[in-house]
């Protein structure tokens, strides 16, 4: 059963200011007072002075013809010298508001990293013209689409359809009245509403913007209060029967009132077999997507990560799209680095971000025991700057990742996961790990005859290490099964078993760290059922992984902290003497990594190391 959904990290400081403005601003403050042609007055106004946007290759307007006479406005953006897919793009605005000029800017930008061409059309607005015309202006322009006359204008390109908000409503109730009869390659749903305002979904918190009444007045526009409401085609995820409903994007923002019913609709597509993804933008409100000048990281990245969603659509390249059945929610909170889903081992589904160029060499990153994905964000940027493909994983039992069915964790699963993976990315990578990742990834290079990958480094991990500083990582872990009552209570729990280290300046970057349980306690993200039955404990595996570090032949970098007090000065001799060809480095008053840290320290000796190892090769000129 899912949790009721609320916020459970800070609002980002643009995002807060955006919010503060609008609570200023006469036209919204007074909306629900006022008839929604003064609101679209006062919208089109303040956008007379605004900047037009990026100059882009094509743009042109078409008609679109409807039913019962008459033609509909529709605009194509394109900035692709040779487009790959078709997008058509439903504006938000309530039902109400919006119209190609106040959706111009956003779809340049957008077009700018497509590449497809965007149609963009002006379909009729409520209350003037409420449900279900704008429903079927919607249906009338994808059927238009995907006829021969619309073939003849966009060409015989893969159709994708999404929209944003209220747009993201009336895309996908159109796919989903058009099945059998239009067939679209993937769709797009940005913070979609799929569902009364009524419903308890929008009732669970108050935002910073777009609150409760706000939602009320434009449904009330839409469609008056009633039993109409509840018709699966105003409440999407009201509908019977979703099945046969193509690969979907949901993107979310956390502080949106409508994050929990479009993440549900997500789920609900998934439950019906359709492939989906679901991102969450953290810090952001609604509407993120389409104010990408204050936004440029979170809205940029956002757009570049559709834009990828529609490519791997249309081409089943890049990571495989999850059939989830859950449909689990990735955090979107690294600009530059993309959530994604790989499978690992019977089918356990595994949280990456992504990053760099797909034709750059790989670099797998394995983060420690009860670290997350996050503790290789930095090195993944960094990887991705340099030109490689920087993959960053949960590993099973971590982070995002799923849990093992039977709560059992061991090295052979560990190294099956990654196994799959490999099979997945193609080329050969090099492999990067801490503690637990580096076990795991010297384990599956050593047991095996095939060869893998181009280089390994481990950090801050050997074969065989100090087993009393193991055992404190250990009794770390273990610590405080009932969890913490604030970020407060982690901050001194990690000072207790670090007291050298420094604090963090903002206790908030702890957050992806920790899963909030229904009680409201902050527990690790890590399943606490992995020491139920502890089966990885280094020092009775030591011979194994000894056994298997004496077979590997490719380039070795051993990266310790000198504080380490897993790795100490004997771990590194023993080390020495059994791979003597590797590679070490020290990283000065470094130590043993643990939930929460960061492994920055490590960079610039990994990519020194890769830089000799694993060259990037130019792109030609």
């Amino acid at each position: 059963m899912t949790e009721p959904y609320r916020p459970s990290g800070p609002l980002d400081p643009v995002a807060a200011r955006i919010a503060e403005a609008v609570l200023l601003d006469d036209n919204w403050v007074n909306m629900t007072t006022r008839p929604a042609a003064a609101m679209r007055a006062a919208k089109d106004r303040a956008l007379a002075g605004a900047p037009r946007g990026p100059e882009i290759r094509t743009i042109r307007d078409v008609a679109v013809p409807l039913r019962g006479g008459g033609t509909l406005p529709l605009r194509l953006y394109g900035d692709s010298p040779a487009p790959r897919a078709i997008l058509l793009w439903l504006h938000g605005g309530g039902f109400t508001l919006g119209n190609i000029a106040s959706w111009d800017m956003f779809c340049r930008q957008f077009a700018r990293r497509l590449d497809g061409v965007i149609a963009l059309p002006e379909y009729r607005l409520a209350p003037e013209h409420p449900f279900p015309a704008g429903l079927h202006d919607t249906i009338d322009t994808l059927r238009w689409c995907a006829s021969e006359a619309g073939r003849e204008i966009l060409g015989n390109l893969p159709l994708v359809v999404g929209g944003d908000s209220a747009g993201g409503n009336l895309a996908t109730v159109a796919l989903r009245r058009l099945r059998g009869e239009v067939k679209a390659a993937a769709q797009v749903l940005a913070y979609p509403c799929t569902d009364d305002v009524s419903s308890p979904l929008a009732q669970r918190f108050e935002p910073p913007f777009l609150g409760l009444k706000e939602l009320g007045w434009f449904y009330d526009q839409y469609c008056p209060a009633g039993p109409g409401r509840l018709d699966p085609d105003v409440s999407p995820l009201r509908a019977a029967d979703l099945t046969g409903m193509p690969p979907t994007l949901v993107v979310t923002a956390e502080h949106d009132l409508l994050t929990e019913q479009g993440e549900a609709y997500g789920r609900a597509l998934a439950a019906a077999g359709a492939p989906v993804t679901m991102l969450r933008y953290a810090g952001m409100i609604h509407g993120f997507l389409s104010l990408d000048p204050f936004y440029p990281a979170q809205a940029g990245d956002a757009m570049t990560a559709i834009a990828n969603f529609v490519t791997q659509a249309i081409e089943g390249r890049g990571p495989p799209l999850p059939r989830h059945r859950q449909a689990p929610v990735l955090s979107r909170d690294a600009p530059g680095l993309t959530p994604a889903w790989f499978t690992g081992a019977g089918g356990l589904q595994l949280a990456a971000d992504i990053g760099g160029p797909p034709e750059g060499p790989p670099v797998i990153f394995l983060h420690g025991g009860g670290q997350t994905r996050r503790a290789w964000r930095s090195a993944a940027l960094a990887m991705a700057t340099s030109g490689r493909r920087a993959i960053s994983l949960d590993l099973r039992g971590h982070g995002e990742s799923e849990w093992s069915p039977d709560r059992l964790y061991v090295i052979e699963r560990y190294v099956a996961d990654l196994d799959a993976v490999l099979g997945q990315i193609g080329p050969k990578p090099a492999l990067v790990g801490a503690s637990l990742g580096g076990l795991t990834a010297l384990t599956c290079i050593g047991e095996s005859d095939a060869d893998k990958a181009q280089a390994l480094v481990l950090a801050d991990v050997t074969p065989r290490m100090n087993q009393d500083g193991v055992e404190r990582i250990r009794s770390f872990m273990v610590s405080r099964p009932d969890g913490f009552a604030s970020l407060d209570e982690v901050v001194e729990a990690l000072a207790e078993y670090n007291p050298n280290r420094d604090r963090p300046a903002n206790p908030e970057s702890l957050r992806s760290n920790l899963r909030e349980t229904p009680d409201g306690r902050l527990r690790w993200h890590w399943d606490p059922g992995m020491f139920d039955d502890y089966r990885l404990d280094p020092g009775t595996l030591a011979p194994r992984y000894e056994a298997a570090a004496r077979r590997i032949t490719l380039p070795v970098l051993l990266v310790r902290g000198t504080a380490s007090d897993v790795v100490d000065d004997a771990a590194v001799e023993a080390f020495r003497r059994l791979m003597p060809a590797a590679e070490t480095h020290d990283v000065g008053d470094a130590g043993h990594m643990v939930a929460g840290d960061r492994n920055d320290a490590f960079n610039r000796a990994i990519l020194d190391f890769l830089d000799r190892h694993q060259p990037v090769t130019p792109p030609p000129a």
